[in-house]
């Protein structure tokens, strides 16, 4: 149960982390632009 909710946590941790960049690409990308 602890190992799944930690898993849990590092995937919606790394998602979170990805959505982050992602907007931060696009905000450079419309600013280049």
């Amino acid at each position: 149960m602890r190992l799944r909710t930690g898993k849990t946590n590092v995937i919606s941790l790394v998602l979170n982390t990805e959505r982050e960049i992602m907007s931060f690409v696009s905000d450079i990308i419309y600013g280049v632009s």
